[in-house]
């Protein structure tokens, strides 16, 4: 198990978090912040489609 230095998510941060990726795709950045498995593997090949 991984020790996050990030707080835990909360409902105030959940709202903020699609504006962020938006930002980051707009900007040509994809961050990998978690355990690579077939969901995420997924949506970072879309995300790079779009690029």
């Amino acid at each position: 198990m991984m020790h996050s230095e990030y707080p835990e998510l909360t409902e105030e941060n959940n709202a903020i978090i699609p504006t962020l990726k938006n930002k980051l795709l707009k900007s040509r950045y994809i961050i990998i912040t978690e355990e690579i498995n077939q969901q995420l593997a997924e949506k970072v090949m879309s995300q790079l489609l779009i690029l």
